[in-house]
């Protein structure tokens, strides 16, 4: 999972770099595509700035925090939470997009409750490697954040699909305005980071944008034919093989897998495929 490679990368980088270089990654491989494809394709202006909206708030905003959760908490605590945001997701398809909610929903989110804040709990019991208390609970803040801005960008991304854009068109977009965003923000504050691509936690990076936008092409592929609700928890549960691989692959100082974690973890996707696959 490209959460991994980032917390990898970010060990001895930081996660400025890390979003910088896949957003580039993510921009150079879909623009041309886009232009090969969809080079005389007619779009509704309001469907731009749908996915301009979803960039900015997923790509730019959403992923600077899951960055941030990942790098103080490490990918097996942060990612259950930050995937929880179906929880928003399905909210905002129910109210905004008139899909189906039964009562089976309610049950798969008293589940994402009960899991995230299992999570949080043993986070705080057994931090990662030095984590201190204020580091873990900063951890646990910007997950999150991560989740309130994850959760809103796959409303902004269906409401322009359903205006017709395509779906490679839809992902230079979106990441054209998060990257566009992103150096702007940095700009102002004068923390534009130096990047030099012979470094190696750059091309950790770059892998890592490389496995993300294969990941963003087959989520926005789905999302373009289901609604909201089902898509979006299966997808979350990406969580599951996080914390596999951590267990497998991942030194100790970084992703410390315990019982508990475990536990939370498999409670929260629980409650995300519940909400995603009850019947309408």
């Amino acid at each position: 999972s490209y959460q991994l490679l980032v917390r990898l990368g970010a060990d001895k980088g930081n996660t400025n770099d890390a979003l910088i270089v896949i957003l580039i990654v993510n921009s150079t491989l879909l623009i041309p595509i886009a232009i090969f494809l969809h080079a005389g394709a007619i779009v509704q202006p309001v469907a731009i700035l749908y996915f301009i909206a979803a960039g900015l708030s997923g790509s730019m905003i959403g992923r600077a925090f899951n960055y941030l959760s990942i790098d103080l908490l490490g990918a097996s605590r942060a990612s259950p939470i930050t995937a929880s945001n179906t929880l928003m997701a399905t909210f905002l398809g129910i109210v905004l997009l008139n899909e189906p909610f039964t009562v089976i929903h309610i049950l798969g989110v008293v589940a994402i409750v009960v899991g995230v804040g299992y999570i949080s709990f043993e986070t705080s019991r057994h931090n990662p490697g030095d984590l201190n208390r204020d580091d873990a609970l900063w951890g646990l803040a910007f997950a999150l954040l991560a989740f309130v801005f994850y959760g809103v960008e796959p409303i902004f991304a269906k409401s322009g699909f359903n205006l017709g854009m395509p779906i490679v068109s839809a992902l230079a977009i979106k990441t054209v305005s998060a990257g566009i965003g992103f150096y702007t923000y940095l700009r102002i504050r004068n923390k534009v980071p130096k990047i030099s691509f012979s470094d190696s936690n750059m091309r950790i990076y770059m892998v890592a944008g490389l496995a993300n936008t294969i990941f963003i092409l087959t989520y926005y592929a789905a999302l373009q034919i289901a609604p909201v609700v089902l898509v979006h928890p299966v997808i979350s549960s990406y969580t599951l093989f996080i914390i596999v691989l951590s267990y497998l692959v991942m030194p100790e100082r970084l992703e410390r897998i315990t019982i508990g974690l475990v536990f939370g973890a498999l409670i929260t996707i629980v409650g995300i495929i519940v909400i995603g696959l009850s019947p309408s």
